[in-house]
């Protein structure tokens, strides 16, 4: 009999909640005290960063996005703004 992957349900479950609260930013901007500090592995695949922050952030890396970001665009599998693809994981 196969078991529940609580793990792997529970990790879906948190990917979900920071794609809708940033498809909900892209469209609607954030408010005056809303920000996002998202923490990623830097070397999965699909993390598409300039080498000296893979140099500079070997394992993870946390980003804010708070009052300068641009041309947020979220995807099923990614989220970009105009400087970086973070990553395809969702």
């Amino acid at each position: 009999m196969a078991k529940i992957n609580y793990n792997k349900l529970l990790d879906d479950a948190l990917k979900n909640v920071v794609k809708e609260s940033l498809l909900f930013a892209q469209f609607n901007g954030l408010g005056d005290d809303t920000s996002f500090f998202i923490t990623f592995r830097t070397h999965d695949a699909g993390v598409v960063l300039p080498d000296f922050l893979k140099i500079k952030y070997p394992d993870t890396m946390t980003i804010a996005l708070q009052y300068s970001y641009n041309n947020l665009n979220v995807s099923d599998k990614e989220f970009t703004d105009s400087y970086f693809k973070y990553f395809n994981n969702f």
